[in-house]
C-alpha cells in the first residue's frame, strides 16, 4: 500500500523532514485489524540501470494498545525518512 499517498480524507499530518505532512493512517491498522497481518514496511530501489534490490524493514508493531492512528502513521513515516536519507535520488 501506498502509506504516503492518503485516500479520501484518510490522512493525519505527521512531521515528515520537519514539516506537516499527510500519511494515511487508516490502512495499515485497518489491514492488521481485520487480518492480523504483519506490517512490513518495504522499498524497491534501483541499484543500477536493470538491477534493483528490495529492503524490507523491522515489522511495525501492531496491538489494540498501539493508540491513536497518528502514533502508526509516525512510526511509518520514520521508516520513510531512513530509507530516502540513504537513497535521497530515489524519491520522487
Amino acid at each position: 500500500m501506498l502509506v504516503d499517498r492518503p485516500y479520501l480524507n484518510s490522512g493525519v499530518e505527521v512531521k515528515f523532514f520537519d514539516q506537516p505532512t499527510l500519511f494515511s493512517a487508516a490502512g495499515p491498522p485497518r489491514i492488521w485489524q481485520h487480518t492480523d497481518a504483519t506490517i512490513i514496511p518495504a522499498f524497491v530501489l534501483q541499484l543500477q540501470p536493470g538491477r534493483y534490490g528490495c529492503y524490507a524493514y523491522p515489522p511495525i508493531a501492531m496491538t489494540t494498545e498501539t493508540g491513536p492512528r497518528r502514533k502508526i502513521a509516525r512510526r511509518v513515516a520514520d521508516v520513510f525518512q531512513a530509507i530516502i536519507r540513504e537513497f535521497p535520488d530515489q524519491w520522487f
